[in-house]
């Protein structure tokens, strides 16, 4: 099953870090995170004729679950974090609020996150991601889906990049 967002992004800064989107929980559509100190943010993007980009993707395997948010770097570079659990079975859209108050310590294995387009695609084996909030609204046929993360992983070179103040507040639909 492939689920996405498809709604504007709706950008307000973070009243201690303006760099940063504020924490929400009501479909934003927008994530921010410090990559040594860097501004990666993830919004969605909408072309001249409506298409978007930069939408996040959630993925549900069998018996697990990955979910990517696109992004930039201050200085305009693509990254993309992803985070995948095991053990996480969603069949139906409703059925991801049972991520919701869930704490996952990343471990490597059973949990991780990726860095990707620095170069390479780095694995985390420590950090962790806080589904805060995933509520499901049955008018819309969507979720919220709002947490928070932080972890580190080193790049190509062996330089350690920490991904500290990350949140993420994004509407997400079914893909018919």
């Amino acid at each position: 099953m492939l689920l996405t967002s498809c709604m504007e992004s709706v950008y307000i800064p973070d009243p201690i870090d303006p760099r940063l989107p504020k924490y929400s929980e009501t479909g934003n559509n927008v994530g921010g995170a410090l990559l040594n100190d860097k501004l990666w943010k993830s919004e969605v993007i909408y072309d001249f004729w409506g298409g978007a980009s930069r939408i996040p993707i959630i993925r549900s395997y069998q018996d697990s679950i990955s979910i990517a948010f696109d992004g930039e770097l201050n200085d305009d570079k693509y990254a993309m974090i992803s985070v995948g659990l095991d053990d996480i079975t969603i069949n139906q859209l409703a059925e991801l609020t049972t991520l919701s108050g869930r704490k996952f310590s990343l471990d490597g294995s059973a949990a991780v996150a990726w860095l990707s387009g620095l170069g390479c695609d780095e694995r985390s084996t420590q950090g962790q991601v806080y589904f805060r909030s995933v509520s499901y609204s049955s008018e819309y046929k969507s979720i919220t889906l709002a947490g928070t993360f932080s972890f580190g992983v080193e790049d190509c070179a062996g330089v350690k990049v920490e991904v500290t103040y990350g949140r993420f507040d994004f509407e997400i639909f079914r893909l018919n």
